[in-house]
């Protein structure tokens, strides 16, 4: 895959609902209080591939639906992320 130039969000505005999502996403779940710090940081470290939160057996059912959740959109094509989505949702 070819490396694109400009920072990340110029790279985001070259599909503008990327951009858009992306803000929300930030605004939303990123900076608010709507999850606790410590789910995000459990989020981060499962996207980054850390071999201390991978074995995700351990961590609470809601930990755990976060850090797959997390990961899955971040590494599976965007068409796959829905039907995903929506087999998480049903399963509550």
């Amino acid at each position: 895959m070819p490396h694109l130039t400009g920072t990340p969000d110029e790279i985001r505005a070259r599909i503008p609902a990327v951009l858009e999502s992306w803000q929300f996403t930030r605004d939303n779940v990123l900076r608010s209080d709507l999850v606790e710090p410590e789910l995000k940081q459990l989020c981060f470290r499962s996207v980054a591939e850390d071999p201390d939160v991978m074995d995700v057996s351990r961590f609470s059912e809601r930990e755990q639906l976060g850090m797959i959740g997390s990961y899955v959109t971040t590494k599976l094509p965007s068409c796959i992320v829905p039907s995903i989505a929506a087999l998480m949702h049903c399963s509550k």
